[in-house]
């Protein structure tokens, strides 16, 4: 019978059961005993009696040690081959044990013992494969992973040897396929996925050659399980897409078979899958399934509970992501916090309690989106209390009391409890400190203490205790240089992030307004300017312009005060560049262009010097560039600096497929910023090369985009969309009007892909669908192919009517790029309707946005230069006129 060995004393007990009875004769009465040691020692074991079952488990192998002994000729060949299966379960069963307590040393010790006794056993017993993977996984538990998987490649090669032998026996299969499974499970709990896809995808291939040669319900059943393991390696390594294939299998599965609660598995499985590759309304109906499977579950099984609380944790968090669901998101959360009570309540065990404290601290994250912070007070409270009431019982969730007492030292300083916030931030610090210290080297433990000492760090300076803060950040500071470079870059983004969210929730309780306490330190640490650039990014959101441009200033002064202080240079001139990006986007923001170009210009001298030859200077010219494109008399200036961009992206030495995308993109730019002052030879030129390169790097990194950029759908497969969308400016400008329709059908193609079916949550994507859709209208009438150009200006329209009905100003902002692109072409007359539209929309946007009215003007104005071109004086004149009313 085919075992996967989760059960370990059910397995040795029914094994036991079925031995042959011992040979009459002088050692009948000791071999007797010895088995009936053993039976006594798995009952002991499945008691719980942890110690009584070595004890007597020992004395079997003591025993049977001795009448295996060379002095004894008085066993019969049966019976020593019996004795030799007890003696193998025996030290399985006291390995298994001893590995539960956490001796693994010993238990490695008696798993060998096991193996080399298992060999001397027939070659079709399972014994000898069970006792490799017992030492495995006990080598494994100490971190000697080469030697774990060598003991797994030889379990597997023991069935993989019998199923050569017996290609005919579907139990060997089954064992092989099995035991390849488990092996990929080990590796991707070790962070191994892709070492791990090869014997999951061999499991699979095994296991659906059983379903269609062998069919029963226990094999479809073991598909599923491997196509699920699979799925989750793929996902692990970004290949999005595959893993929802297997998925979609897995589904398809489980509905032929007709078991509910393996449906509803599956459908909240896939719904992560559908997330992971941006098709949120497929995700949504998938876990909106799963719960209503789930919830009629409940009806006649309780012990469905827990999966019905997960599945409605995810709906949850999927509706929070959608625009205007977030009353629904909470409703829904709240019921799965009260099912998780019901749990806890019914059955106060670990796994009960910690399921309950993780939803409560998640629901107070929810709650605080539309503004509840008071009652998100309240349940991180609760989350803290529950966790503090059995850490000491259960050292295991020490992290999870750290998080809590953290997440609710930020809504206690929210709350304007300052000292209440920093004890609860100490006491978060000194328990990741003790995590940290039990195991120096997990970057991960370091990790958790360093952000948690840059959060206290921050809290004592809101309380005006700057030498602490000091000595806090110090400290924050030498334990980020311990960190590894690959892993100090992701702390160093998720630093950034974690603070833009505390200064969020900061300023929404209006406790520290304008953050005085922390800008009045003669002595500014990096603390500081952290905090200052989330604030900037802060107050943008709430279109707080001016004091975003403030912080921004006073950042930039900082920046520049660092130069040349800390000794290295490089490091100081990009927080630097980062600070006058920020400079930037906020002159900008308030309409002050010349001053936000004097800061690029600024960017490009600050690497020229620091950083010269370099692709971050490349980046530079190209930004300048684009800025410069955008005035008028500039474009000249705008295709210079772009030259020079390109020439050192082509000078640097040949990088991955990283360097040649960044290339890539750097041909197109040349290529837009060429056509507009009329160089369209050149600019087709350079828009060809660059969706050549485009091309050849989909073609060998199909999920470059997933890997790199963590992005919910191939980022890489829209950014090649683009090139072609603007290869088809570059090949209408010198009037290949076909190719041009072929190239924009190519990119349409390649937006539809990206954007799902009933997703909503793409908005961007969306727009550049309808973009490209809208040009691809424009030059299907060129080539008089009506009839289509009226389909692709109708899906253009309706995309951009759904769109203005959630946010107006990206349809403005869409069809903006549209006329310039348009204009860029010579197509003067295509250019200015648009740009008409795009004043209606911001004056319907301005009459509850005023603080758009900015962008209404500069709209105004370029529609007013456009009417010029066309020598419409007269609707010019109309069009100043509107300016100079609103102040213009």
């Amino acid at each position: 019978m085919f075992r996967l060995f989760k059960d370990a004393a059910k397995a040795i007990e029914e094994a036991v059961d079925q031995l042959i009875e011992p040979t009459p004769g002088a050692n009948t009465t000791k071999q007797k005993r010895a088995i009936d040691l053993h039976h006594e020692g798995v009952k002991l074991s499945k008691a719980g009696k942890r110690e009584e079952a070595l004890r007597v488990n020992a004395q079997a192998v003591e025993l049977i040690r001795g009448l295996l002994s060379s002095s004894n000729d008085l066993l019969s060949t049966s019976d020593a081959t019996n004795l030799r299966m007890v003696l193998v379960k025996t030290l399985r069963n006291m390995g298994l044990a001893l590995a539960q307590a956490g001796v693994h040393e010993d238990s490695i010790k008696l798993y060998r013992e096991a193996a080399d006794v298992a060999r001397t056993l027939p070659p079709s017993t399972d014994e000898l494969s069970a006792a490799l993977r017992g030492m495995a996984k006990a080598l494994r538990a100490l971190g000697r992973l080469e030697e774990a998987d060598k003991a797994d490649q030889k379990a597997i090669r023991v069935w993989r040897n019998l199923a050569a032998k017996e290609p005919s026996d579907p139990d060997a299969l089954e064992h092989l396929a099995g035991a390849l499974n488990d092996w990929g499970v080990a590796l991707g709990q070790e962070h191994r996925a892709k070492d791990a896809i090869p014997p999951a995808e061999e499991a699979v291939q095994l296991f659906r050659q059983l379903a269609e040669t062998s069919p029963s319900p226990e094999t479809v059943d073991r598909l599923a399980v491997a196509l699920n393991s699979l799925g989750g390696h793929l996902t692990a390594v970004g290949r999005f897409d595959e893993a929802l294939t297997r998925g979609q299998e897995v589904l398809d599965l489980r509905r032929s078979a007709g078991a509910p609660a393996q449906l509803a598995s599956a459908l909240h499985n896939i719904s992560s899958l559908y997330w992971d590759v941006g098709r949120n309304g497929n995700a949504l109906q998938a876990i909106q399934e799963a719960v209503d499977v789930r919830r009629e579950l409940v009806t006649t099984d309780p012990t469905m509970t827990p999966s019905l609380a997960s599945s409605l944790d995810v709906l949850a968090i999927n509706l929070s992501e959608m625009p205007g669901r977030v009353d629904d998101a909470l409703r829904v959360y709240d019921e799965a916090v009260q099912l998780r009570r019901q749990e806890a309540a019914r059955d106060a065990s670990t796994a009960n309690l910690k399921a309950l404290g993780s939803a409560l601290l998640t629901y107070g994250k929810l709650l605080k989106r539309p503004g509840r912070y008071a009652d998100a007070l309240v349940v991180g409270g609760e989350a803290v209390t529950l966790f503090d009431g059995f850490v000491e019982a259960h050292p295991d969730v020490t992290r999870e009391l750290a998080t809590a007492l953290e997440q609710h030292a930020l809504e206690l300083a929210g709350a304007g409890k300052q000292e209440d916030a920093i004890t609860a931030a100490q006491r978060a610090t000194e328990l990741f400190r003790t995590l940290a210290e039990s195991d120096a080297s997990d970057p991960v433990a370091t990790t958790d203490l360093t952000f948690s000492l840059y959060y206290l760090g921050i809290f004592l300076r809101g309380a005006n205790r700057p030498e602490d803060a000091l000595r806090i950040e110090e400290e924050a500071d030498s334990l980020r240089r311990t960190i590894p470079d690959e892993t100090d870059l992701v702390v160093a983004l998720d630093l950034s992030l974690a603070l833009n969210d505390l200064v969020t929730d900061l300023m929404s309780f209006d406790a520290y307004e304008e953050l005085g306490t922390l800008r009045l330190e003669a002595s500014v640490r990096q603390g500081l300017p952290n905090v200052l650039a989330a604030l900037r990014v802060h107050y943008t959101k709430v279109r707080r312009y001016e004091d975003a441009l403030g912080v921004a200033e006073e950042l930039v002064g900082i920046r520049r005060s660092q130069m040349g202080v800390g000794g290295n240079s490089q490091v100081e001139a990009k927080l630097l560049d980062v600070a006058l990006l920020g400079l930037e986007e906020s002159l900008r923001a308030l309409g002050r262009h010349d001053e936000a170009l004097s800061v690029v210009e600024e960017k490009v001298a600050l690497c020229r010097e620091t950083d010269p030859g370099s692709a971050e200077l490349a980046n530079s010219l190209d930004h300048l560039a684009s800025e410069l494109h955008r005035l008028d008399g500039r474009e000249e200036e705008a295709v210079k600096a772009g030259r020079d961009a390109l020439a050192l992206r082509r000078a640097l030495p040949p990088t991955d497929s990283i360097g040649s995308l960044i290339l890539a993109q750097g041909l197109e730019n040349l290529g837009v910023h060429l056509r507009m002052p009329g160089h369209y030879e050149e600019s087709l030129s350079l828009a060809q090369e660059s969706v050549d390169l485009f091309r050849t790097i989909v073609a060998s990194n199909p999920n470059l985009g997933d890997l790199r950029l963590r992005s919910p759908r191939n980022l890489l497969t829209t950014w090649f969309a683009h090139a072609l969308e603007n290869l088809a400016y570059s090949l209408i400008a010198v009037g290949r009007a076909e190719d041009a329709v072929h190239a924009a059908s190519e990119s349409i193609e390649l937006y539809h892909s990206c954007v799902g079916a009933g997703d909503f949550g793409k908005l961007e994507l969306k727009a550049g669908l309808a973009t490209v859709l809208s040009a691809h209208a424009i030059f299907l009438k060129t080539v008089d192919r009506l009839e289509e150009a009226g389909f692709a200006e109708s899906e253009a329209t309706h995309i951009f009517a759904g769109l203005t009905k959630v946010d107006a100003e990206i349809t403005a902002r869409s069809l903006r790029g549209l006329a310039r692109d348009l204009r860029s072409v010579g197509r003067r007359e295509e250019a200015m309707r648009v740009q008409e539209e795009v004043v209606g929309l911001y004056r319907t946007v301005t009459e509850t946005r005023p603080g758009l009215m900015r962008l209404r003007v500069e709209a105004l104005r370029q529609l007013g230069k456009d009417l010029r071109g066309l020598a419409r004086e007269e609707e010019a004149v109309r069009v100043d006129e509107e300016i100079a009313g609103l102040g213009g």
